[in-house]
C-alpha cells in the first residue's frame, strides 16, 4: 500500500497514544474505477472528480447533498460577481486555510488560474484555454479576474477541477512540470476531506478535515474516515453490499430490486443530469437533413413505453437536451404518433423510407435503447441495418469528431455544470466532437443566439436566449431526446442520510449522516 506523509503522521500520533487511541468511523463508497490521479488540472473520470472535490473543495458549489437543493453558490469562495462584462470578482471566506496550514488567499487563487494558464502546461481543460487575460490581486481575500471576453456562467466553470485552488507552496513546480506526477498522490487542497493514503486499485482513504468550516453551518460528519473502495465486478459488490461491508454504491437499474429486497439495505432513487437521447447524424443519409424526416423519426418512437420497460417508469422525460431548471417549460416531447411519421415521410418524399445504422458506446442503458427502438422505426419503413456497440476511446470519439457514426447514435450526455450553456454544446455546429453535421439557416441562427448566450451574465436574458435555442432544436429535431437517467444508489442502514449529486462527476460527503447505531465495530473497523 501507498503511504503519503499524512498518513505516516497519523500512524505516529496513534502508537504515541498507545491504549488510548480510539477507533475509527468509516463510510465506505464503492466505485468501479480506481482515482487515476488527484492532481486537478488532470482528472478525467468520476472517481478522480468526486474525489479532488471532497480533498481541495471548490469557490462555488451546484448542490446541498442535506437539503436536495440544487443551484450555484458560493462555497470557498464568499461572492463571485461580476464587475463588468469583462471582469469576475471572487472574494474569498475569512479565516480557511489548505491542510498544510497555509491560508487560502487571493494569492493562492491567483497562482492557481496562472499556472494551468501557462503555454506548455500539461493541461487541455477548460481553464487551459479560457479567454482569461490576467488575475489580479485586490486585496488578501479578493482577486479580479480580468477576461478577453465575457464568460457568462463563469461561477459555474469553477466548479470543474482544473478550476480548483491549489496551495503555492506545496505546488511550486516549474516546467517541464516533473513535479505533476509527484504531487498526483500527495495532494494539498483547502477541501473539507485530507487525503491519507492510495492502494492502487484497490482503495483510497480521506479524513475528515476537522479544519474545516462548512460554508453552509453545516457541523463535522460523525464519521471518521471515507474510502473509495475499487469494485469493478458486478457479483462483487452485490456480495460486499449484502455482507455489509460497503455502505454506499451506485449500482445500474438491472440491481435495485435485488437491493431494495435485501435486508439493513436501501435504494435512493432520483434524477440524474445524465440525459439519454440519439444525436441524428444528417450526412448519415441524405434524407436524414430534412427536418420533416426527423421529426418523422421523433413520431415513430414510443418514448412513454420505452421510459416504462426500460427504467420501470424513473426515467424522467425531456424535450430537449437541457436539464432543469433551465430547461424550456413550454416545450413538450414529440408524441408517438405512426400515422403523422408516415405521412412526414410521404411529404418529404420518403414515402418508401430508408435505411439507417444506430451507433451507441458508453452506457450499456444506450444498448439496449437502441435495440428497443428498431420496431418502431422499421413499423413506418425506416429500415435498421445494424446497431453497432463502438469502443468508446477507438471508435465513438473519432467518429463523433470525424461526423461518421451511425444515422441515429448516443452514449448518455451528463451535465457537469447544470447551465444551458453546457447542455446545449454538444450539438453546437461549431463545436468538432459535433456529431449530427447541422448546418443551414436555423443552425446559424443558433449559432448567433448562442453567442449571446455566452456573453451575457443577467439570468433572465440567460433563461429567455437558452429557451429560446431549446425551441430552436426541438422544432429542427436535432435529437430524439429520452429522458433523464435515473440515478440509483444502495446504501446500507449504518447511513442515516445521504442524497446522492444528480450528475455524474460529483457528492457531497460532508452531508452523510451515519445511523446512531453505526460505530467502528461495523464496516468502519479498518485500518
Amino acid at each position: 500500500m501507498v503511504i503519503r506523509p499524512l498518513a505516516a503522521v497519523a500512524a505516529f500520533v496513534a502508537t504515541m497514544g498507545g491504549a488510548h487511541a480510539q477507533s475509527t468511523v468509516d463510510v465506505v463508497y464503492a466505485t468501479p474505477n480506481d482515482v487515476a490521479t488527484l492532481e486537478p488540472t488532470q482528472v478525467q473520470g468520476f472517481s478522480d472528480h468526486t474525489s479532488t472535490l471532497a480533498i481541495f473543495g471548490a469557490l462555488t458549489f451546484n448542490f446541498d447533498g442535506k437539503t436536495g437543493e440544487v443551484g450555484y453558490k458560493p462555497f470557498l469562495a464568499e461572492a463571485i460577481d461580476p464587475v463588468d462584462p469583462n471582469i469576475w470578482r471572487i472574494k474569498l471566506r475569512e479565516g480557511m486555510s489548505f491542510h498544510n496550514g497555509a491560508p487560502l488567499n487571493a494569492e493562492a487563487v491567483k497562482f492557481s488560474f496562472d499556472r494551468i494558464r501557462q503555454a506548455d502546461f500539461p493541461s487541455g481543460r477548460y481553464m487551459k484555454s479560457a479567454p482569461i487575460e490576467s488575475v489580479e490581486i485586490v486585496d488578501d481575500l479578493t482577486v479580479d479576474v480580468h477576461t478577453t471576453e465575457p464568460i457568462a456562467i463563469f461561477p459555474a466553470r469553477l466548479l470543474r477541477a482544473d478550476g480548483y485552488v491549489v496551495e503555492p507552496g506545496h505546488y511550486a513546480d516549474a516546467p517541464p512540470w516533473e513535479r505533476i506526477s509527484e504531487t498526483a498522490f500527495d495532494p494539498v487542497g483547502a477541501g473539507p476531506f485530507r487525503f491519507v493514503s492510495h492502494e492502487p486499485d484497490n482503495r483510497l482513504i480521506l479524513e475528515v478535515n476537522d479544519a474545516f468550516k462548512d460554508p453552509r453551518g453545516y457541523p463535522a460528519p460523525n464519521f471518521d474516515r471515507l474510502i473509495l473502495r475499487v469494485i469493478p465486478e458486478p457479483s462483487t459488490l452485490v456480495a460486499e453490499l449484502l455482507q455489509g461491508t460497503v455502505d454506499i454504491a451506485p449500482i445500474p437499474s438491472e440491481m435495485v430490486r435485488v437491493f431494495e429486497e435485501a435486508p439493513n439495505l436501501r435504494v435512493v432513487t432520483s434524477p440524474s443530469t445524465t440525459r439519454l437521447s440519439f444525436m441524428i447524424n444528417q450526412a448519415a443519409h441524405p434524407a436524414l437533413s430534412d427536418r420533416r424526416v426527423r421529426q418523422a423519426i421523433n413520431h415513430a418512437i414510443d418514448v412513454e413505453a420505452l421510459r416504462q420497460t426500460l427504467t420501470g417508469g424513473q426515467g424522467v422525460r425531456i424535450a430537449s437536451l437541457v436539464n432543469p431548471p433551465n430547461a424550456n417549460p413550454s416545450l413538450r416531447p414529440y408524441n408517438h404518433d405512426p400515422d403523422r411519421s408516415r405521412a412526414l415521410l410521404r411529404d418529404a418524399g420518403h414515402a418508401d423510407g430508408f435505411a439507417l445504422t444506430i451507433d451507441w458506446s458508453a452506457a450499456p442503458a444506450c444498448g439496449a435503447l437502441a435495440t428497443a427502438v428498431v420496431p418502431y422505426l422499421e413499423a413506418v419503413g425506416i429500415a435498421v441495418e445494424a446497431v453497432r456497440e463502438r469502443d468508446w476511446a477507438t471508435e465513438y470519439l473519432p467518429g463523433q469528431v470525424a461526423g461518421t457514426l451511425g444515422g441515429l447514435h448516443g452514449h448518455g450526455h451528463a451535465g457537469v455544470e447544470m447551465t444551458a450553456e453546457t447542455d446545449l454544446w454538444p450539438i453546437h455546429p461549431e463545436r468538432e466532437a459535433n456529431s449530427t453535421n447541422w448546418t443551414g439557416p436555423a443552425a446559424d441562427r443558433f449559432v448567433r443566439l448562442y453567442r449571446k448566450l455566452q456573453q451575457t451574465t443577467d439570468p433572465d436574458r440567460q433563461r429567455d436566449l437558452g429557451h429560446a435555442l431549446q425551441a430552436i432544436t426541438h422544432d429542427e429535431a436535432i435529437s430524439v431526446p429520452f429522458w433523464q437517467m435515473p440515478r440509483h444508489v444502495a446504501v446500507s442502514d449504518r447511513v442515516a442520510h445521504f442524497r446522492p449529486y444528480p450528475g455524474g462527476h460529483n457528492e457531497d460527503f460532508w452531508s452523510i449522516r451515519m445511523s446512531d447505531g453505526a460505530s467502528a465495530s461495523g464496516t468502519g473497523a479498518r485500518s
